[in-house]
């Protein structure tokens, strides 16, 4: 699991796809949009569909597009069930994935990563700065 940090959000899509492309596998994405919902436990879902999904056709890549927004720290006064259900459901998903190496490339793109909850940054192997891109 690769953390991509780009300048530009219209290119971090064509880039990840790129990736995927070139190493030959099915290419998924999240945006914060898809992965929430006015109903609580759709966004829950929606993360492990795309993960059932990704497992049915790898080897893939399931590309976080501006994961800071949805997966930032973990504030229990301010967070609602439904954030945290999809937060858990993330987390739980990526815990998955890395434990059946070389089904399942998650890379994501976040604007402020230093925002990102730290159990989720935890998850990520490797940060690429935008000087590497």
């Amino acid at each position: 699991m690769m953390h991509i940090r780009y300048s530009k959000s219209d290119q971090r899509p064509c880039c990840v796809q790129a990736v995927a492309s070139e190493a030959q596998c099915t290419f998924f994405s999240l945006s914060p949009s898809q992965a929430t919902s006015k109903y609580e436990g759709d966004g829950a879902k929606a993360i492990c569909s795309l993960f059932a999904q990704a497992r049915l056709h790898s080897p893939a890549v399931i590309f976080l597009d501006k994961v800071d927004a949805l997966f930032g720290q973990r504030c229990h006064d301010e967070e609602n069930g439904a954030s945290r259900q999809v937060k858990t459901q993330l987390l739980l998903q990526m815990q998955s994935a890395s434990q059946q190496p070389g089904r399942v490339m998650v890379l994501a793109a976040a604007n402020r990563p230093f925002d990102l909850d730290p159990a989720l940054r935890r998850r990520f192997q490797k940060v690429l700065p935008p000087a590497l891109l």
